[in-house]
């Protein structure tokens, strides 16, 4: 059964704090038991390389200006790493005024007697501070470890970003034997939690509680077509939403005032549109006589203009691989580079659009392999990429110039994500992200013989939408047309060479894109001749092997391969063995 995906919304306020510091904690520091030492999953499907035995956390929401997390968690590896380390990382936004306030780290080595023997770190020996392009990152890293090692971590991050959210996911990339949060809220703040998740939302749903426990919890693990497995995980979101304070009225019904700490999609909006990194693409950036003085003809329709200046920017900004909600070069360095992360490309578009007159705006999204958008609760960082969108006679036209494999009317199939955040400065709302194409191909062979035996054989081939912009990409990547060919029309093993292939619309991105090819055979035939009608490469495996599926299957766009083959017998040949009609529904 797949998992379906639960959001429910809790208010919890008034709890007191001595309410969880009175609590036992599960676990003790550098005290483990013999029920970790022997636990293993419940189910005992597979051979795992680790499990987390304790991962638990206290969330304090002490005042307004400031939020403590702390967190202790124990891993056991069950063979040695083939390093003979592992890393563990600790997220910290330096730049949101997070800093690690405390902590410390332990391994657990078997000595010859087969007992557990506890070696505390130095914190200089295990810290290492890994500064990133998304944030700062804070790297533990547990060397000399042998086979059934434990390592330990513990440590306290306090936070001034009162408005982020705050995520408790109960579940790894390993089985958990036991998973553990906590809330400590004082009176004097309001905070909303969201339970995500089939497990969790049956057990919590109708309770009032500051402490929530899964224990003997299942890897959350990739699986083919499954492009973010995190939405489908075990989670709670804590978000500080507003404080408590005496009114300014005296008297015996003096009552407490609220604020709140909420922002809202519409604000964080403007405050990103007037940001110093938007107003320069939006505001100071060049004109498009400018840039170019031909881009523009008067004779063009308005498709045909926003055709152009998206051609041009593909053209001139290559993408380098980078997702952002923020441009990673000021508008002046894009050109002289000639590269730029995809919020740069996509904001110079619209500069050029609105240059041109035409009414445009920075669409704000979630990659596919960055997760889906929880519209209750505004948080800016939910959005990893910035697309452009353009009103183009009365509809509004998405338009991603970071994939330069795609006509100006198809967004890239990692864009569709269900929806996209259109900002404005009087204007944002929400926008579907419809899968309005689909990924087909149509492939026909013709294989012929002459007297001598030898083969000769031609493909057509004509590829649509999201299937011409896969082959334009395997094109750029491919040393030439001769390994264009034999890796993505015919397969190595058929036993022919090419001797031509030929493209239309190769360049022209609004057009199917089109290929013959010609081959000969190098295998010489006698009496009896051999054939594969598939030529093509084709699936030579499957990938769904395991017997039970976790996660939905999403292939993101619907997608149709169509093969024909036609053999010619050669004169004095007859058909002596050929495969049955088969015919397969799914």
């Amino acid at each position: 059964m797949l998992k379906k995906l639960f959001l429910i919304q809790i208010v919890l306020f008034w709890i007191a704090i001595s309410s969880v510091c009175a609590q036992k904690a599960p676990l003790k520091w550098g005290k483990i038991t013999d029920d970790e030492i022997n636990w293993k999953p419940p189910w005992n499907e597979i051979d795992y390389q680790a499990f987390v035995l304790y991962d638990y956390g206290v969330i304090n929401f002490s005042d307004r200006d400031d939020i403590t997390i702390t967190r202790h968690k124990r891993i056991k590896y069950k063979e040695k790493p083939e390093s003979g380390q592992v890393e563990l990382p600790i997220p910290v936004n330096k730049s949101a005024g997070e800093k690690i306030t405390r902590i410390k780290a332990m391994i657990f080595l078997k000595d010859a007697a087969g007992k557990y023997q506890a070696i505390e770190l130095k914190t200089d020996d295990f810290l290492v501070e890994n500064n990133k392009v998304s944030g700062n990152e804070v790297m533990v890293i547990f060397k000399g470890l042998e086979k059934e090692s434990i390592v330990e971590c513990q440590y306290s991050i306090n936070s001034r970003d009162t408005k982020k959210l705050i995520n408790w996911n109960f579940q790894s990339e390993f089985p958990t034997m036991h998973s553990e949060v906590r809330a400590s809220i004082s009176d004097i703040v309001k905070v909303d939690i969201f339970y995500r998740g089939i497990i969790l939302s049956g057990k919590y749903r109708n309770q009032a509680t500051n402490q929530w426990v899964l224990t003997n919890m299942k890897e959350i693990a990739a699986e083919p077509f499954s492009p973010f497995p995190g939405d489908y995980i075990e989670q709670v979101t804590f978000q500080l939403s507003g404080f408590y304070k005496k009114s300014s009225t005296y008297g015996l019904d003096r009552q407490m005032d609220f604020t709140t700490n909420k922002t809202t999609w519409s604000i964080l909006a403007v405050d990103l549109l007037k940001s110093t990194q938007y107003q320069d693409y939006l505001e100071n950036s060049k004109t498009i006589t400018d840039s170019d003085p031909e881009l523009i003809k008067s004779d063009m329709s308005e498709r045909e203009k926003v055709q152009a200046l998206y051609d041009y920017v593909i053209e001139k900004v290559k993408w380098n691989k980078s997702y952002s909600v923020y441009p990673d070069k000021k508008a002046s360095e894009l050109l002289q580079t000639g590269n730029g992360n995809g919020a740069a490309a996509n904001l110079f578009l619209i500069t050029l659009l609105k240059n041109a007159g035409f009414e445009a705006s920075p669409v704000l999204i979630s990659t596919r392999n960055h997760g889906m958008i929880q519209a209750s609760y505004p948080d800016l960082s939910q959005f990893n990429h910035v697309i452009a969108s353009v009103r183009l006679y009365g509809k509004d036209v998405l338009m991603d110039a970071s994939d330069r494999f795609t006509s100006y009317n198809l967004v890239p199939v990692n864009n569709l994500n269900v929806k996209g955040y259109l900002i404005g400065l009087s204007d944002s709302r929400w926008l579907d992200m419809p899968v309005e194409h689909s990924k087909a191909s149509y492939t026909s062979s013709n294989l012929t013989f002459d007297k001598e035996g030898q083969g000769r054989l031609s493909i057509r081939a004509q590829y649509n939408n999201y299937a011409a912009s896969e082959m334009r990409r395997k094109f750029a990547d491919s040393d030439g047309s001769d390994d264009f060919a034999n890796k993505c029309l015919v397969s190595g093993k058929t036993g022919f060479n090419l001797d031509s292939i030929g493209f239309e619309y190769l360049l022209d991105l609004d057009r199917p894109l089109k290929v013959t090819a010609e081959y000969h055979s190098t295998i010489p035939y006698e009496n009896v001749i051999h054939i594969s009608p598939i030529f093509i490469p084709a699936m030579n495996s499957n990938p769904f092997t395991s017997e039970k599926r976790t996660l939905p299957v999403d292939f993101g766009v619907p997608f149709e391969n169509n093969f024909s083959a036609t053999i010619n017998i050669p004169e004095g040949y007859q058909v002596g063995e050929a495969p049955s009609p088969y015919e397969l529904s799914l």
